[in-house]
């Protein structure tokens, strides 16, 4: 951002308003950036604080590696984004979310 504030003087100095609008601009762009960035680093660090994540029951991540072959990638995206969405569950519960979701998806239920 110091970069950019000195980027902006410059510009202003020299007359040169609309990329010193832009300056600003971008400014509030990466302002925004970090703060969100804190605000979801502050959220992950409360939930692994009070909400014991624990391991998947190997049932569990059984069905779930059937379902997604070798695209694990895939599987922890679908686990992580039901943490996110439903904070404070037992983890067996976001992995049969993340089941749930793709047999649905698929027409499977």
């Amino acid at each position: 951002i110091a970069d950019l504030n000195y980027a902006a003087n410059l510009f202003m100095e020299r007359g040169n308003i609309a990329s010193y609008q832009q300056a600003l601009s971008d400014i509030k762009k990466v302002e925004a950036s970090q703060q969100y960035r804190n605000r979801m680093r502050a959220k992950q660090a409360y939930l692994s604080r009070n909400v014991s994540r624990g391991k998947p029951s190997f049932r569990v991540q059984q069905r779930l590696m059937t379902l997604v072959g070798v695209h694990w990638d895939t599987a922890w995206r679908l686990v992580d984004l039901e943490r996110q969405k439903n904070p404070g569950m037992p983890e067996d519960w976001y992995w049969e979310k993340a089941i749930y979701n793709i047999e649905r998806d698929r027409g499977l239920k």
